[in-house]
């Protein structure tokens, strides 16, 4: 189900995403930058590194089995498609790829933007609100596509990017209500990198919400249909995710990679340094102690599912944010680029950008890490003048950082529930003396009528936090 929309009027919005395609094109053309980030570990990990991908590519093209040694982490999927991408052509096939994918990504979030409007315009809480405004897909493109993350992620040509594309496009899929494009895309996404498989529960909840579901329901209610379409929805992620398997046993020979790809990831048993926390707590730990410590570090990431999925259920968009935030923190091999998963997801959000708490602290810890992070690199593995805890506090500022985000934005969600909620119980004689601004409602009217508006609150057992006047 697409919105229908006139011609738009407003095509020079359109000029600053053509231009930051074109910028990484004159990036990669004459400059220096994709050769000097393409080994940065802040920017890639043993499992999404064009290094190591060009060297699985070598074996396998002269007959031998990548997976064989401990090098190789990559999907058997890469291993396939780059067999011949970068034989052909390393720097051109490379840098249009790399272009084009960050070019789909953006893309799709203006689907999920577009997807998201269209049904919170049929909600009678939300009509006649700025941020639905049309033309603000341009400036979500706009946004995801100059993120420094995402460039410097698109100049590395770290396969972050193109799990990056894939998440995006099964999210955008699942807003759209198409179920087998959503669990196809996902389906890729968790063969290549695991961990989006704690985005079907929040997906699933996407397309109950859809449009071609139920799209004039603005709440989730449980039912049997509704069990059966979650359950259905979760054959066909197993049914792909079996051809994906087959496809990789059919380019391999064999199912060497499943213990080099997800058992990497499941036992952290390459130890090299990224922006995580988990190589230098496992670097320190004892080897008695380590497969029970393993065991609870994977664990401790899937416990977020069921709560954030349970009290965010008539937001599942919101929750499949939340969990991607919690992903990029927790993942066993994070780079900066997971970050942009969350990041590029929160500009679909205007409406709670005024009801976060500390967009400036967390900007600032964005920046600090991004400054500390090479810095401390440098003195540990270059200079040698530090050592290995200097590298990990960046590490945990980043993290820190990425925290602190994930929670502000839940918390600016939660509250706009709360203040939703609170309108759509008001009458239509009280709705035109109180006004909701993200969290917070509004008198139509000087500080003298706040007595009067806190009385038809009270009289509803409603409980507001803060209460202001409506600028004439």
């Amino acid at each position: 189900m697409r919105e229908s929309s006139p011609a738009d009027p407003t095509p020079w919005k359109r000029i600053p995403i053509f231009a930051a395609v074109g910028f990484r094109l004159a990036l990669f053309a004459f400059s220096s930058l994709p050769d000097a980030l393409e080994n940065r570990i802040e920017l890639s990990t043993p499992l999404t590194s064009l290094r190591r991908l060009k060297e699985g590519v070598y074996l396998h093209q002269h007959g031998l089995n990548p997976y064989e040694g401990s090098t190789f982490h990559h999907s058997p999927l890469y291993l396939a498609v780059f067999n011949t991408v970068i034989d052909s052509s390393p720097r051109v096939a490379t840098a249009l790829l790399w272009t084009l994918t960050d070019f789909v990504a953006a893309k799709a979030l203006q689907s999920i933007w577009r997807a998201r409007k269209l049904r919170e315009r049929q909600s009678s809480s939300n009509r006649g609100r700025k941020w639905l405004r049309d033309g603000w897909q341009y400036h979500i493109m706009t946004l995801y596509l100059f993120n420094p993350y995402t460039i410097a992620t698109c100049l590395a040509r770290s396969t972050t990017s193109i799990d990056t594309a894939l998440t995006f496009l099964s999210i955008a899929h699942a807003a759209q209500g198409r179920a087998a494009l959503a669990m196809f895309f996902l389906s890729l996404a968790t063969h290549t990198q695991l961990y989006p498989l704690l985005l079907v529960a929040p997906i699933c909840l996407v397309l109950l919400l859809s449009a071609d579901h139920s799209m004039s329901k603005a709440r989730i209610h449980a039912g049997p249909e509704n069990y059966y379409a979650i359950a259905s929805w979760t054959a066909m992620f197993l049914a792909f995710m079996a051809l994906h398997y087959g496809l990789g046993f059919i380019t391999v020979g064999s199912n060497d990679f499943v213990r080099q790809t997800w058992g990497t990831i499941l036992t952290v048993s390459d130890l090299t340094p990224n922006v995580g926390l988990s190589w230098y707590f496992f670097t320190e730990m004892f080897d008695h102690f380590r497969t029970f410590f393993t065991g609870i570090f994977q664990l401790h990431i899937l416990v977020y599912v069921a709560p954030i999925c349970i009290r965010l259920r008539h937001q599942p968009l919101m929750a499949t944010v939340i969990l991607s935030g919690v992903i990029s923190i927790f993942k066993s091999y994070p780079t900066l680029g997971d970050s942009v998963v969350w990041l590029g997801l929160l500009g679909c959000f205007p409406d709670i950008w005024d009801s976060l708490r500390h967009p400036l602290l967390t900007a600032a810890l964005f920046l600090y890490s991004s400054l500390l992070l090479p810095i401390l690199l440098e003195l540990w593995l270059v200079s040698a003048t530090g050592n290995a805890n200097f590298m990990y506090a960046a590490t945990m500022v980043h993290s820190l950082g990425c925290g602190l985000g994930v929670l502000d934005m839940l918390g600016a969600a939660l509250r706009n529930e709360v203040a939703e909620r609170t309108c759509l119980l008001l009458d239509a004689e009280d709705q035109e003396k109180i006004h909701l601004s993200g969290d917070t409602l509004k008198l139509k009217g000087g500080p003298s009528e706040l007595k009067n508006a806190k009385s038809i609150l009270e009289n509803r057992n409603l409980i507001v936090v803060q209460y202001t006047t409506l600028d004439d």
